[in-house]
């Protein structure tokens, strides 16, 4: 865990939601929309920042717990969210949890933020706690492609700069390598479906966690 002195989001974290929530919307509707056919009713929200899709999820019915390693995320994250939600602050690469806790887990937007060592034991942490026949939903960046998507990644550029210099440094080695698409299969996990969103600068993807997921045709 970490303290307020070493809370990197300590600055960002009063302006994420301003600078984020309006393009991700439509990405965490997605996700939401995905954990409901799928059936699932626990659901775990690693990396969750200021809780916008905790909150979602736990609008719809389901059991959220949700954890991150910024003090100050969290804070906005429980002060604006209603009781039933279970915030942990705690790093998603060592998880308190149970093994086969939750029927399903998301991250969302945080895997470009870290190197790849952190990247490898985030997802294995993350399936470690999902049931078998339960999935891994990510949604995060990928190489654009078109004009348009050109374009945008220019916006994004921008916010990303914002969160800091490690930030911003590890999204653009992201990016550079292809993102979130060849993620999965250099790590030998199965994708089951796979969306693109954010005018072709992300994509949602349900990664199979310990066999059988939920394939949505």
């Amino acid at each position: 865990m970490e303290t307020d002195s070493g809370d990197r989001y300590r600055r960002l974290a009063p302006l994420y939601d301003g600078l984020t929530a309006p393009f991700l919307w439509s990405v965490r509707s997605d996700i939401r929309r995905i954990v409901q056919e799928c059936g699932y009713r626990t659901v775990l929200d690693v990396c969750c920042g200021t809780g916008r899709m905790a909150m979602m999820l736990h609008g719809s019915g389901f059991s959220v717990s949700a954890v991150d390693l910024s003090p100050s995320m969290l804070a906005r994250a429980r002060k604006n969210s209603p009781p039933g939600i279970r915030y942990f602050l705690e790093d998603a690469a060592r998880l308190h949890f149970q093994t086969a806790s939750f029927d399903c887990a998301i991250i969302s937007f945080a895997l470009h933020e870290m190197n790849p060592s952190k990247r490898m034991h985030v997802l294995a942490e993350t399936s470690r706690v999902t049931r078998k026949g339960g999935a891994i939903i990510v949604a995060d960046y990928i190489r654009p492609r078109g004009m348009l998507a050109n374009g945008f990644q220019a916006v994004v550029n921008i916010v990303e700069r914002i969160a800091g210099k490690d930030h911003h440094v590890n999204y653009v080695t992201f990016v550079r390598e292809g993102g979130l698409e060849p993620l999965a299969a250099d790590l030998g996990m199965k994708i089951t479906v796979r969306r693109r969103t954010f005018m072709n600068n992300a994509a949602v993807m349900v990664i199979e966690a310990n066999g059988n997921p939920c394939t949505l045709i």
